[in-house]
């Protein structure tokens, strides 16, 4: 028992030492939504594979959360490695690419304002 004990506990040691950071994107609407993150600002032009983030668009259900880990860095240390620029684009798709629903750029302090979260519409 005493060895389980031990070994929970240093799990949750360890689990505490490496937290998990998140970027958050919400679908608040009534349909599923697909979405695209782009590090090519100022060119707001739907990305080129080699200039999207997360190289695929990716699908959020209605009404549900979606969110992208960055667990090695805080959003802030990667967001200055991965965005140069300070701003991401985010194109939100009623499909999968073929029809924009809006194209959205939040800087660093735009992120941390509203804590790490996206919320669509």
């Amino acid at each position: 028992m005493r060895k389980v004990v031990f070994f929970l506990f240093i799990i949750l040691l360890l689990k505490a030492c490496y937290p998990i950071y998140h970027l958050y994107i919400v679908n608040n609407s009534n349909k599923p939504i697909y979405f695209l993150i782009s590090k090519d600002y100022p060119n707001t032009d739907v990305p080129s594979h080699s200039s999207k983030i997360f190289h695929s668009l990716d699908m959020i259900k209605a009404h549900e959360v979606y969110y992208k880990i960055s667990d090695k860095y805080r959003w802030e240390e990667t967001f200055q490695g991965i965005f140069p620029k300070d701003t991401l684009i985010i194109f939100f798709f009623e499909d999968k690419g073929h029809t924009i629903l809006e194209r959205r750029m939040y800087s660093k302090h735009d992120l941390k304002e509203s804590d790490w979260r996206i919320v669509y519409p």
